[in-house]
């Protein structure tokens, strides 16, 4: 992203740009990019504040359907520009669950993100909350009709920072 941003603020420092639309072209794809970084960092203070013990919990009772439809909303852009159909099933009457809103958003964000990148040429991700009686545990399921995870790469996708083969080929951010 800082290379993108970095050339694109230097062609409308030096008048390369011209006219309004390319202008606004430019403006649009540093808001982009600039976004993307900022999402990096956020990602990186994260892993930093896990690793170091330091990431501070509010866990309080929610509504884990609320969860969802929060993470949802903050991926709506990305969803809509990537024409994207979501297929929601949302258990009725789900009990509450004890955890950190922000945190729990951000996995369910991460998830769906994931899903958008390698969804490959489908466009559809399916998002489904259920409510396991024998076990009393809420769960969730994020799916997509994408390119999928290599049996190899699956054993390693807990793994700080690793990135798959085809990530690192194909360098999907």
């Amino acid at each position: 992203p800082l290379a993108v941003i970095r050339s694109a603020g230097e062609n409308l420092a030096d008048l390369i740009v011209q006219d309004t639309q390319r202008t606004q072209q430019y403006g649009l794809l540093i808001e982009k990019e600039g976004r993307r970084l900022s999402e990096m960092v956020e990602k990186v203070l994260l892993f930093s504040r896990v690793q170091s013990g330091n990431l501070c919990l509010n866990p309080i009772p929610v509504d884990f359907n609320d969860i969802i439809k929060e993470a949802l909303n903050l991926c709506g852009s990305a969803l809509r520009e990537g024409g994207f159909e979501i297929e929601r099933d949302l258990a009725d009457q789900l009990p509450p669950v004890s955890g950190d809103t922000q945190t729990l958003v951000n996995i369910i964000v991460n998830l769906i993100s994931n899903a958008v990148k390698y969804s490959g040429d489908s466009r559809w991700i399916g998002v489904k909350s259920s409510f396991d009686e024998e076990n009393y545990l809420v769960c969730m399921e994020i799916s997509d009709k994408g390119i999928g995870i290599s049996p190899e790469d699956q054993k390693k996708v807990f793994n700080s920072f690793y990135r798959a083969e085809y990530d690192r080929n194909e360098q999907i951010e």
